[in-house]
């Protein structure tokens, strides 16, 4: 009996091992896999990562870009409220002009009655 139940351990023991040996392949390219996956998430982590700050920095830029403008227009206003007097005191120096012309016309056509 003791005997048999040697034969049966070693028996158990060979097919144990035989199993392990079949299986060896397939859990080595699981532990590939697995590495590959691993990998592969710290590489998309790093792209979100990167996205992210490039997200950041583009948001940054568009803000300076308006503070730029903003800035830009508020010391422009100044120079445009100055054209602005400027177009409004030439059209009415045209406008005293055209009158002292209708003026000068009409004094010639006085003149030469």
């Amino acid at each position: 009996a003791q005997a048999q139940a040697q034969q049966h351990q070693q028996q158990a023991a060979a097919l144990a091992q035989f199993h392990m040996l079949r299986a060896a392949p397939f859990q080595q390219a699981m532990n590939h896999q697995a590495m590959n996956f691993g990998l592969l998430q710290h590489m998309l982590n790093a792209q979100a990562v990167q996205v992210a700050a490039a997200q950041a920095q583009a948001q940054q830029h568009q803000q300076q870009a308006a503070a730029l403008a903003q800035f830009h227009m508020l010391r422009a206003a100044p120079f445009q409220q100055a054209m602005n007097h400027q177009a409004m005191n030439f059209g009415l120096l045209q406008h005293m002009l055209n009158a002292q012309a209708v003026q000068v016309a009409a004094a010639q056509a006085q003149a030469q009655q």
